[in-house]
Formats: C-alpha cells, sequence, structure tokens
C-alpha cells in the first residue's frame, strides 16, 4: 500500500493541472485577502471562488485521472497486491495531494495574511470538501465505465450541489413559507456539503443575518462544539459513505 500511495502521489503533485489549480488558489487568494478593504469581505470574496473551484476540480481532475490511470490499475492488479491495498493507496493518495494543493493554495495566504476564527474555518471546510469530492470522483468512476459519461456525470453533480441544490432549497422555503420551515431547512442545508461549509463560514463571519430567518437556528446549533462535530462529522460521513461504496465495488470488479 504505502508503494502504491508513493507512486500515485508523486505523480498526482506533479501533474501540471494540480499545481495550476493550486496556484490559482493562491493568487486569487493572496489578491482578496492583500487588495479588499476588511478581512470580512475578503473572506466573503475569496469563500465564494473556493465554493465553486475546490469542487469542480476534486470532481473533474479526480474522475478524468482515474480513468487515464485505469491500465496502470490493471497492471499493477496482476500483481501479488491485495485489491484493497491497491484501492486504498489511491483513495489516500489523491486525497492527500488535492488536500495539499488546497493547503498552499488558500492556507498559506489565511497563515501569512490573517489567523481568524473564521479564516481558519474556511480552510478546514474547505480541506473537508476536497475530501468529499474526491470520494465522490472515485464513486463516479467505479459507477460508470465510459470515459465521457464520468465526466458529464462529474459535472453534473457540480452543478447539483453548487447551483441546483439551491435553487430547490429556495423553492421548498416558497412553497412552506407559511409553515414552520426552519429544522427542514437546517437537516436539509447538512444534506450538502458545500451548503454546510458556506453555512459554517458565515456564522464565523457574524453573518448569520445573511442565512434569513433560520440565521439564529444555524447560531444556535452550531455555535457549540457539539453543533460543530456534528457537522463536522457530516462531511466526513459524505466522504466515507462514496468512498466505502467505490472500494467495495472495486473489489469484486472484472479490471
Amino acid at each position: 500500500m504505502w508503494l502504491i500511495f508513493r507512486l500515485i502521489f508523486g505523480d498526482v503533485v506533479r501533474n501540471r493541472t494540480v499545481v495550476a489549480y493550486s496556484l490559482l488558489l493562491f493568487a486569487v487568494s493572496t489578491l482578496f485577502l492583500g487588495f479588499s478593504p476588511s478581512e470580512a469581505k475578503a473572506l466573503a470574496g475569496l469563500q465564494n471562488v473556493v465554493f465553486s473551484v475546490v469542487p469542480l476540480t476534486n470532481l473533474v481532475f479526480g474522475v478524468a485521472y482515474l480513468y487515464d490511470s485505469r491500465e496502470f490499475v490493471t497492471l499493477l492488479a496482476a500483481q501479488p497486491i491485495g485489491r484493497a491495498n491497491l484501492y486504498l493507496g489511491r483513495l489516500a493518495a489523491l486525497s492527500l495531494a488535492m488536500t495539499s494543493a488546497y493547503a498552499v493554495g488558500v492556507g498559506v495566504p489565511l497563515i501569512l495574511w490573517t489567523r481568524s476564527e473564521a479564516a481558519m474555518t474556511l480552510f478546514g471546510v474547505g480541506e473537508l470538501m476536497s475530501l468529499v469530492f474526491v470520494a465522490l470522483s472515485f464513486r463516479i468512476h467505479s459507477w460508470i465505465r465510459d470515459k465521457s459519461m464520468g465526466m458529464g456525470a462529474g459535472l453534473m453533480f457540480w452543478l447539483f450541489f453548487t447551483f441546483v441544490y439551491d435553487a430547490l432549497v429556495l423553492q421548498s422555503v416558497f412553497i412552506f413559507r407559511e409553515y414552520p420551515f426552519e429544522k427542514p431547512l437546517l437537516i436539509l442545508v447538512f444534506l450538502n456539503p458545500v451548503d454546510l461549509a458556506r453555512t459554517l463560514v458565515l456564522l464565523k463571519l457574524e453573518n448569520a443575518a445573511l442565512l434569513g430567518l433560520t440565521g439564529a437556528l444555524f447560531k444556535e446549533f452550531l455555535d457549540d462544539s457539539l453543533g460543530w462535530l456534528v457537522a463536522v462529522g457530516m462531511m466526513l460521513v459524505q466522504a466515507a459513505v462514496p468512498a466505502f461504496w467505490a472500494g467495495k465495488r472495486f473489489l469484486k470488479a472484472d479490471l
């Protein structure tokens, strides 16, 4: 497993797409933090970039890399290497490479310019989102054998989690506006890793009012240690579930 991890990790971190992704995040982070009139505005602007670029890059690159390395994986599977070790080595290598790219691109500027609680929250939820969408890329690859269809599925998932889901939630709020909808809305937010991450950052920016009438409920639930543990645990579950099902399918697949 360690040999597989080392080979794939070294290959991914040298990939031009990953290097460009990290450099882009670094440049955007530096521009926002260095030239915005206030830290709150800088983090608010930076989070919009992070919550769009991070899911997109992790999904699309992850899916493309897994399809392109299929022959290499088939060759490794023919060696006396357990499939579980092969799968876990690939998953760990790709996850660590993408979280490291995010750490360099966003984490380093945040540490250099500000170390506020909101900034560290943005860094932390970005890392968790990276894990979630890398795991989802493994699930897509195990589910769809055709590369073009897999890439299309990755883009559809990104559009759904980033844009369509919010539209559906807003439509639900409008339909049930005459009913107490705060608690169901809290559940809906927890089901989407992008919305959950955005909510956690907004609360640390003291912008709960931007969340509407449910802002007070979010702040009440997420403002203590238990609420944060539940939120972080939910994002870890959202990463673990697709990774588990992808691994289960890989162990039985005909390579």
